[in-house]
């Protein structure tokens, strides 16, 4: 026996082959699809509802049920929402205001008072996120008084949340607890957002376990709404935490997954604070002692080609910490890998910046070919093998400085030495190197 959902599913399936739909919604596989669709991008007034309610109202999109579906002007008013949602999380805080300031013309037409509070809600928000905290704070007074009024608790606990993060950004961390716990008594869905920002409250109280515990609560609250976009957040604190304990590789891997979050999503705030993030990691370990394995580690993260952006900086700062420290074998690994994937990604100005830097006297790459032919010279008390290694980072920075005959006349010096000592892993770097000499 069907269930209801199978049901549903079923009769849209059916609506849209004979529509010809068959692309849209012709399986129960891409209705599925649709339905996680909506669930993300619509409001929560629509989002909060259960997965028959929102196949009832796409099955009376696709066959123009009335009875099934909101009325038009319930319609448009979710859509207006929806769009001014997707425009503050692109922080389009004006665009978004001009859209909120229709729907509320609108839902208080209709006499639709939940709507008008959520409304009110998304206004003052808007107001937070562009930094007015004082025209914040009536507008959700006002929310407050209309969710009270019409028994939305959702609503309620929503408010509660962003009065208290007005707070947070004011540093008064007494009175943003006090609304985070109100929040959290308001309805059982403020866990996921609530225990977020009480975690973010208890890191700037230098309270780190609970700020942890508190944001794994908060992220597997998240992950069972399927709310990405939240679970964003819980990685960029988790990124602070990390960095703060000085675990720059894990700090790295979680400020990653925010950023990818943020960008699936279109959730512009996560993916420019991700980005932020990556600046802090970087520049805790330009400022460290024993930063070339920590850059190592974030480097041999699984960067996707989208993210270029982030990792070409990572490169270009371990190339200049190793350059300044006097550290010319890890330079010039660091230089060459990011050389070699400038080309794959056609960014001629990341490969310009290693190869000269104004505000030098030298450029690093200069000094760091200068340091490793003196120690080529004088031996500097190594072992033919660790001899060949310096003359094999020379061979790569003379390729990089444009010198290609010197480059490949100490490329076959180098593999001359491994070949003797049997050095197959060695012979292969030569062997690939001297492939991609002009």
């Amino acid at each position: 026996m069907q269930s209801e959902k199978e049901r549903l599913i079923a009769a849209i399936v059916s609506a849209a082959q004979s529509m010809g739909l068959h692309a849209k919604f012709g399986s129960p596989a891409l209705v599925a699809g649709a339905l996680r669709l909506m669930r993300r991008e619509a409001p929560p007034e629509l989002s909060n509802q259960t997965d028959d309610v929102l196949l009832r109202l796409l099955l009376a999109h696709l066959t123009g049920d009335s009875d099934a579906a909101q009325s038009s002007e319930e319609a448009e008013l979710a859509q207006l929402i929806r769009e001014a949602t997707a425009l503050c999380y692109k922080e389009r805080f004006q665009e978004a205001k001009a859209v909120l300031a229709k729907a509320e013309k609108l839902a208080v037409r209709t006499g639709n008072h939940v709507a008008l509070g959520w409304v009110k809600q998304y206004l003052g928000r808007a107001e937070r996120d562009a930094g007015h905290l004082d025209q914040a704070l009536p507008i959700y007074e006002e929310a407050l008084a209309i969710a009270n009024s019409a028994g939305d608790p959702k609503l309620v606990a929503v408010l509660y949340d962003q009065m208290g993060t007005v707070f947070l950004r004011r540093s008064d961390f007494d009175q943003a607890d006090i609304y985070f716990r109100m929040s959290l008594s308001a309805d059982a869905s403020a866990e996921s957002y609530a225990k977020g920002n009480l975690a973010l409250l208890a890191k700037l109280r230098g309270e780190m376990k609970e700020s942890a515990r508190l944001n794994k609560a908060s992220r597997r609250a998240y992950q069972a709404a399927g709310d990405e976009r939240g679970e964003s957040m819980t990685d960029l604190l988790d990124a602070q935490e990390r960095l703060a304990a000085g675990d720059h590789t894990a700090a790295g891997r979680a400020a990653l997954r925010a950023h990818r979050l943020g960008v699936e999503t279109g959730h512009g705030i996560a993916e420019k604070d991700a980005e932020n993030m990556f600046f802090e990691i970087v520049q805790d370990l330009v400022s460290g002692s024993d930063s070339v394995d920590q850059f190592k580690g974030l480097l041999g993260l699984e960067w996707l080609p989208a993210e270029w952006g982030i990792h070409s900086m990572v490169l270009l700062n371990a190339f200049m910490r190793c350059a300044d420290a006097d550290l010319p074998i890890d330079a010039v690994e660091f230089a060459w890998a990011l050389l070699t994937l400038a080309n794959q990604h056609n960014d001629p100005s990341s490969a310009a910046a290693v190869q000269r830097r104004s505000f030098f006297r030298k450029s690093p790459l200069q000094r760091v070919h200068k340091r490793l032919t003196d120690l080529r010279r004088s031996g500097g008390g190594g072992s033919p093998e660790q001899l060949a290694e310096w003359t094999f980072a020379l061979a790569r920075c003379s390729a990089m400085l444009g010198d290609s005959a010197n480059a490949k006349k100490l490329a076959l010096e180098a593999r001359h030495t491994w070949q003797s000592a049997r050095k197959v892993d060695n012979l292969r770097r030569v062997d690939i190197f001297l492939g991609a000499l002009p």
